[in-house]
């Protein structure tokens, strides 16, 4: 179930659901018949340890849960935490959640995390122009603010490819929400084409 609006976050659900996730004007909710656990954090790679809110999602009232970080299946006598509370992840593991209901563990969730420092890298960026017939092109490159005027810098090298040749630029990302903005032009007060 999903609710949204004003106080959505604020909003407890009805009775049978359990809020598993929630945010400015949105919370999510999953049914107790759905008898499993919840993690706030999905699976992937982070670039530093976090913490994750475990939910018990089940029929029983005060069902716990029992996890491990080192890929074992979790057993009763695994460290447990009460539903809505949070554990820190460190490093790279394989978390596994069970809810834990009269002394049962059942329905084991796996995550995998892996943490690891960004890696700054550069990419190339191939364009041919043969189509627009431009006696000149220019590459137009910025990330958060442009750094070099209209039109930008003349690109110059080119690499022969299929037959075809293509003008290519060296970019760099150097950190993991980097976003890069290229135009490719034919100069100052030209017409622009779509290449």
């Amino acid at each position: 179930m999903l609710a949204v609006g004003n106080d959505a976050a604020g909003y407890a659900g009805e009775t049978g659901y359990t809020k598993i996730l929630s945010g400015y004007h949105y919370a999510y909710f999953l049914s107790n018949d759905a008898e499993t656990s919840w993690t706030s954090m999905p699976s992937g790679s982070y670039e530093e340890g976090f913490k994750t809110t475990l939910t018990a999602v089940s029929q029983t009232e005060g069902a716990k849960l029992v996890y491990t970080l080192d890929g074992s299946n979790p057993t009763s006598k695994s460290t447990t935490v009460e539903s809505g509370k949070e554990i820190s992840i460190n490093g790279t593991c394989t978390l596994k959640v069970g809810l834990l209901v009269n002394g049962e563990v059942r329905n084991i969730a796996t995550h995998q995390y892996t943490i690891e420092k960004f890696k700054a890298y550069k990419f190339m960026v191939y364009v041919n122009a043969d189509a627009v017939n431009w006696n000149s092109l220019y590459c137009y490159t910025w990330k958060k603010a442009a750094s070099v005027e209209w039109p930008g810098e003349k690109m110059t090298e080119t690499k022969t490819i299929g037959g075809k040749t293509w003008y290519y630029k060296e970019v760099s990302i150097d950190n993991a929400n980097e976003l890069v903005n290229i135009i490719f032009n034919n100069g100052k007060d030209k017409p622009q084409t779509v290449v």
